[in-house]
């Protein structure tokens, strides 16, 4: 008897069929001795997060060396006025600067770490069943207001640079160079509230009380 059976197509003998079977068993055999391998496709789906994630570390990297060269050009301004010069007025208006850039660059890293502040109270009420859910309606709303934001402030960028507009301190800077930072951090934002909307983790972790 032959070990391969099927229905007899004409002029196939039971020995060709037998041998086709086989062929078509070790051809596949190598796809059945690795059960962990995804589609190439899927696998390339990680490689625009994992980009946007890099871009996010530089930007958080960027901001905490502005914080600390911040801290020391307040304590020199500080020295050099106790000593009886008159120091650099540049340092306030870069320290001023430095409030909008440190908090939009880091922002998107606070978000895929879940560092923002929040308060969870309904959430917590839920049931198991609805909450991850409702946490993920929660954050389609936050990827809403944040493309609304990147329209609105990509928009104003848009038109400082074309009407040439400066801020007037101690220094005329482009207007365009301060708004720049909100479009592109804000979609940096939107990408990363996407994470929990689309992905296994949500943003709420179902606990009551103030978390960050």
């Amino acid at each position: 008897m032959p070990s391969c059976q099927g229905q007899a197509s004409p002029g196939i003998n039971d020995q060709q069929r037998c041998s086709h079977c086989c062929s078509m068993r070790a051809s596949a055999a190598p796809l059945l001795s690795r059960p962990d391998s995804v589609p190439d496709a899927i696998a390339r789906c990680d490689c625009p997060m994992r980009l946007i994630d890099k871009i996010c570390d530089l930007l958080a990297v960027l901001a905490g060396i502005y914080l600390v060269a911040i801290m020391f050009a307040i304590v020199y301004q500080a020295t050099v006025r106790s000593l009886g010069f008159s120091g650099s007025s540049h340092v306030f208006t870069f320290s001023e600067y430095g409030l909008l850039y440190i908090v939009m660059a880091a922002s998107p890293w606070l978000v895929r770490l879940k560092g923002h502040v929040y308060i969870e109270m309904l959430t917590a009420a839920l049931p198991a069943s609805i909450a991850p859910t409702f946490s993920r309606v929660v954050t389609v709303l936050c990827v809403i207001i944040c493309l609304m934001l990147v329209w609105y402030t990509g928009e104003a960028t848009l038109k400082a640079y074309n009407r040439n507009d400066f801020d007037m301190r101690s220094l005329d800077m482009p207007k365009w160079l301060l708004l720049v930072t909100m479009p592109v951090c804000f979609s940096l934002m939107a990408c990363q509230f996407m994470r929990f909307v689309f992905g296994k983790d949500t943003l709420h972790t179902g606990e009551a009380g103030v978390h960050e």
